[in-house]
């Protein structure tokens, strides 16, 4: 969706009309400079180089312009176009000034529909007024359409503009969206206007595939069109549809031709109409592009340039020429007024402004009979076309947008829909630029829901009528970060982006502005500040719709690729679509430490709250519980919370409250797939363990990782001295709530308080550890003993009862000194049921390997 400009954003020259004397500008010094200038680059020849003609040549090139007219016959015609248009009244003696008009549009994209009624009689209302009015376009009148015209190749706009009786049009890259040959055997064959593009040539020869400029007559003056095109072609459209195509220097190529016009006496006036423009509404904000250096080194003959491509709203007397562009779709249009003194061939006098079409969201006139007849055929036309069925839903669970509790649209939410979307237009991106990395979408562009069963073109079309094309930005890892902030909005309101399957991320709503991201991961690996991304968005996201950071991109491509026509083609290749459930963006609050900031230890308070577990709508199912687990180890199941947040993601709370399991203490080795184990200052041995939350209903998953320690080496772990380095994460020696690894305790009394204190190393049963120890040596116990006490060992949660705590409590350095002698050459750091699987084997071996040596003893001593 692209809004409409906002006044609010203008410069105060845009909203008014601007008036300003004409002064003489072509200077000796400022001929000389463009006379000096080279001729524009092409790759092989360069038709009409100043250098290479000579005042025969020029005279007769010129005579031979003025006789061919404005007829366009594709790659074969003339350089340039001519035409007389005769104005409806006399136009005076040559002694009085003339008074002439031109209204400029820009990037209507086939919006029918929509604006094409009110363009038109707004277009009559000016030539009522002044019968010497132009009307010129700068290009993008087609391409990028909403459905009535695009599901009809964009036929019915072109009727339009004819109807409306354009005088000439630039070509825009979007006319290019099916490729030259498209535009050349159907586009310009079924125009009544011409279109022009200088800077449009063979790749080989450097010949013109398009008329350079075209020449109009009103009141008697000789009003000169140069048409350009945005140098950035070859990356904006499908490089196969324009092959052998060159894209020349739209500075010199405008220059060269203000000059040629000028000298040969072909114009009294020269404008150029320019499909490419302001980045935003200042003009320094093209400054070192392209379109900047149009504008800094424009021939002092060009009076006025009419821009397009970047959707913005201005007009500027830049050194006395006239830069404007009148926004988009049809909202606006440019009205540029001009007084000419035949007898001395100078303009006197100018104005400019900037005309909104729908003040107040209101139409400004009431119409046009012919367009509007124009306009009812082809909706008509275009819901008989809208019946083909493209695919199918599966399943009960809708693609709808989000909604509050009353039912209301929730564009602070994600929703199914919106997931479909980002898919759609990242597979289609990836048809032809593969290493686009993920997509998003903005939910305030889904303006309708897809029904259930078959699916139809205007079923797909009315989800998106908004017609943006889909683009690429370059943005840094930083940026991406940066780029989900900006959900949230300085007014406190949230905006949610719609993201393909491909990225996720976690997020803290409570955190304060700038910090509410957590953890960016794409296609399972965590995103990279410093490295580069490509992201796919539509071109309102883009162009900073809702967003900032896609302006600041390193580079920005523009597909040509509508997104409703993406959105058609994804569903015509799938056949059959089914609703992904489960959550890409879960909110985590961490109420103990948070895990990058915090080592914790077993026995400690494991504290977090999780949001966004449910999607916002009746329709799609909503889990019970959250499974959670650390390391493998089960920690619990926790109640889901369904109640609405209105104009919020965060419906489906939990409160995870938990302990980090005992049986994770360790020391020595680490099992595999536990993570990196480094050593603390004192000894403990720290690792890095996966902290995952799962909710089967929607298949959500998350991973968090998370550093536990174990007790340092020679500390009693249920209250021994605590030094000054004890572990983050634990209350340390002021704790009250005695939850977390130590409480200050003197580990030096054994007392009964002590011995029921809630701390890592207590048996999950609340068995003392300091009873866990085995004081019975091989030697000393006999082995249906030791095997006896192996099958004891196979419950986990029997703790002090078997070899299990017997590793533990050798590990924290409480056993006696008659110690097993597993435990004599280093207990194993294990977790969960592996506890007791080891212990078995450990006490079954140990079993046989003892009753073999005894009787091998009594065999020697026999």
């Amino acid at each position: 969706m692209t809004a409409a400009p906002d006044s609010a954003e203008r410069t105060p020259d845009e909203d008014a009309r601007q008036r300003r004397p004409w002064p003489r500008r072509a200077t000796a010094a400022g001929l000389a400079a463009v006379l000096l200038a080279p001729a524009p680059s092409a790759a092989a020849s360069t038709a009409e180089s100043p250098q290479a003609e000579d005042a025969e040549s020029q005279a007769q090139q010129a005579e031979e312009t003025q006789e061919d007219g404005a007829t366009q016959e594709g790659p074969d015609q003339d350089e340039a176009s001519s035409q007389e248009d005769t104005a409806d009244q006399e136009s005076g003696q040559d002694d009085e000034l003339v008074d002439f008009s031109i209204v400029a549009s820009n990037d209507f994209h086939g919006r029918v529909e929509e604006s094409a009624s009110v363009l038109a009689c707004t277009v009559d209302d000016y030539r009522a007024q002044n019968p010497n009015t132009l009307f010129a376009s700068a290009g993008d009148n087609i391409g990028a359409s909403t459905f009535t015209s695009f599901i009809q190749q964009d036929e019915p706009s072109i009727e339009a503009l004819n109807a409306m009786d354009l005088d000439v049009s630039a070509l825009g890259n979007h006319e290019f969206d099916q490729g030259a040959a498209d535009m050349d055997d159907r586009v310009i064959p079924m125009s009544d206007f011409p279109w022009i593009g200088a800077n449009i040539r063979d790749a080989e020869t450097g010949e013109h595939l398009y008329g350079p400029y075209s020449i109009h007559e009103v009141g008697g003056v000789r009003v000169a069109f140069i048409g350009l095109i945005t140098e950035g072609m070859p990356s904006l459209v499908s490089p196969d549809g324009i092959e052998g195509i060159e894209w020349t220097s739209m500075s010199q190529e405008a220059n060269h031709y203000a000059e040629h016009l000028t000298e040969n006496d072909l114009a009294d006036v020269v404008t150029v109409l320019v499909h490419e423009g302001l980045p935003s509404t200042s003009p320094d904000s093209a400054s070192g592009l392209p379109f900047g250096g149009l504008i800094e080194n424009a021939h002092p003959e060009i009076d006025a340039i009419m821009s397009g491509h970047t959707h913005q709203s201005y007009v500027h007397d830049v050194d006395g020429t006239w830069l404007a562009q009148a926004g988009e779709y049809g909202d606006y249009v440019n009205v540029l007024d001009f007084s000419f003194d035949p007898s001395t061939g100078e303009l006197v006098e100018s104005e400019a402004e900037l005309v909104e079409l729908f003040p107040g969201g209101e139409p400004r006139c009431e119409g046009h009979p012919e367009v509007d007849q124009i306009v009812s055929d082809a909706v008509s036309t275009a819901d008989e076309l809208g019946s083909e069925v493209i695919a199918e839903t599966a399943g009960e669970v809708p693609f709808a947008r989000a909604v509050n509790s009353e039912g209301s649209e929730n564009r602070s939410a994600a929703s199914t829909l919106g997931e479909l979307i980002a898919d759609a237009q990242l597979w289609a991106i990836r048809q032809n630029q593969p290493d686009v990395d993920f997509a998003v979408t903005n939910a305030g562009g889904l303006r309708g829901d897809l029904p259930l069963g078959q699916l139809t073109y205007r079923d797909l079309g009315d989800v998106q009528p908004f017609a943006n094309t889909l683009v690429n930005v370059e943005l840094t890892g930083e940026q991406v970060y940066r780029l989900f902030e900006e959900q949230w909005r300085e007014d406190g309101s949230f905006s949610k982006h719609a993201q393909s399957s491909e990225v996720r991320y976690t997020y803290d709503a409570s955190a304060p502005d700038g910090e509410h991201i957590e953890q960016v991961i794409i296609e399972g690996e965590p995103v990279d500040p410093d490295a580069t991304y490509t992201v796919g968005m539509n071109s309102y996201m883009a162009s900073g719709g809702g967003v900032e950071v896609p302006l600041e991109a390193a580079s920005t491509q523009d597909t040509g690729m509508n997104d409703l026509e993406a959105f058609v083609e994804y569903a015509r290749e799938q056949e059959v679509l089914e609703p992904a459930l489960d959550r890409r963006a879960v909110g985590t609050t961490w109420v103990s430490g948070h895990p990058s900031e915090t080592v914790y230890a077993p026995g400690d308070e494991l504290a977090l709250d999780l949001s966004g577990l449910a999607y916002s709508s009746e329709d799609v199912p909503v889990g019970e519980s959250v499974s959670v687990s650390l390391a493998g180890f089960d920690l619990d199941d926790f109640d889901i919370d369904a109640e609405y947040a209105d104009a919020s993601d965060l419906r489906g709370t939990a409160e995870i409250r938990a302990e980090v399991p005992a049986a994770l203490e360790f020391s020595g080795s680490v099992s595999p797939g536990l993570g990196a184990m480094s050593a603390s200052s004192d000894g403990a041995e720290q690792t890095e363990m996966p902290l995952v939350i799962q909710e089967e209903t929607t298949g959500t998953e998350l991973t968090i990782p998370m550093t536990v320690q174990s007790s340092a080496a020679g500390q009693d772990s249920t209250g021994g001295d605590a030094d000054e380095g004890a572990p983050a994460g634990t209350d340390g020696p002021d704790s009250s709530d005695g939850s977390a690894g130590t409480d200050g305790t003197d580990g030096s009394e054994d007392t009964e308080e002590a011995t029921d204190t809630d701390s890592a190393g207590t048996d999950p049963a609340g068995a003392d550890p300091q009873d866990a120890s085995v004081e019975d040596s091989p030697d000393e116990e006999s082995a249906d003993q030791q095997a006896a006490s192996g099958e004891e060992s196979e419950d986990p949660a029997a703790g002090a009862d078997g070899p299990a705590a017997e590793t533990s409590a050798a590990g924290a350095g409480e056993a006696p000194a008659q110690e097993s002698a597993a435990a004599q050459d280093g207990s194993l750091a294990v977790t969960g049921a592996q506890v007791a699987w080891i212990a078995m084997a450990a006490a079954l071996l140990l079993g046989v390997g003892t009753l073999l040596l005894v009787r091998s003893r009594q065999r020697r001593a026999g």
